[in-house]
């Protein structure tokens, strides 16, 4: 189900239902909150983010991440990603522009014939407190890390690509395809994706509430997941204003007062998604 609607999440609620709850969230640092019956939290979500790019190309793949902040105290670092540099034998992560300190100096891996002509090659960007990572899309651990300023001003709100000495194919957050010629102008979009990560310790019932404009969260679309309810307290659920729209049912439950559990959140322009380290807990996606 396309969820562009509520696009640009940008307010986290959480609650647990008919008992006490403690939930980690990991964005800015860890938040750790006791959730007493009913008695909802609203947090600020920004920070940590993930988008994925797909990319089919010769060399020099470009991927610029900038930000529209309004903020005066603090001024927006552009970064530059260029996967295939150097004849496709490179990748390579830092800022867009100098800016003279030498401080965050960038960083360069090699990596040959990392992109691909005749394939689509998938990479998921994540960044979070100043750390930039790029990832071969699907694993764990990335290709590479860039560690710039920890000050809030690498956050981004927009992406551009772009293909230098070829022509490319890209397909980005989720959104149809679209070519670039070789040239030196981004072709910009807004972000409207991200990913959070949390853990729950409670014995059923927690409910996570996602909204797209804080000044309207009682009218705004919005997405709310409850994860551990029913008998034996093993279903979980996403739900579009209200609707449910992904049932899911697991073999074990899936909450526990004995242990804290992870989950972690997705969600682009077409797609919402649900996943966990818990055992034999299904993915859920909308």
């Amino acid at each position: 189900m396309e969820v562009s609607s509520v696009n640009y999440v940008k307010v986290l609620g959480i609650y647990t239902l008919l008992i006490v709850g403690t939930i980690s969230v990991d964005f800015d640092g860890n938040i750790d909150l006791n959730t007493p019956i009913k008695e909802f939290y609203r947090l600020p979500l920004k920070q940590k983010n993930e988008i994925t790019v797909l990319v089919q190309a010769t060399t020099d793949a470009r991927i610029l991440l900038s930000d529209d902040n309004t903020n005066p105290d603090i001024t927006p670092v552009p970064v530059e990603i260029v996967i295939g540099g150097k004849g496709n034998t490179s990748l390579s992560v830092g800022l867009a522009q100098d800016d003279g300190t030498g401080k965050y100096p960038k960083e360069v891996v090699q990596t040959p014939k990392l992109l691909s002509a005749t394939h689509w090659k998938a990479f998921s960007i994540r960044w979070y407190y100043g750390r930039v990572m790029v990832y071969n899309h699907g694993y764990q651990k990335p290709i590479i890390t860039w560690d710039g300023p920890k000050d809030g001003s690498v956050s981004f709100s927009q992406i551009g690509v772009r293909t230098v000495g070829c022509s490319g194919q890209w397909r980005v957050q989720g959104l149809p395809k679209f070519n670039t010629a070789d040239g030196d102008a981004y072709k910009k979009m807004d972000i409207y994706c991200g990913r959070l990560d949390f853990e729950v310790s409670a014995w059923r019932d927690a409910y996570i509430q996602f909204v797209s404009k804080p000044e309207a969260a009682g009218t705004a679309p919005r997405i709310h997941c409850v994860l551990g309810y029913g008998d034996p307290r093993s279903f979980s659920a996403v739900f579009l204003n209200g609707n449910a729209v992904s049932p899911v049912q697991e073999t074990v439950p899936t909450l526990s007062t004995n242990e804290y559990r992870r989950f972690w959140f997705k969600w682009d322009c077409n797609n919402f998604m649900v996943r966990s380290t818990v055992k034999n807990f299904w993915p859920a996606s909308m």
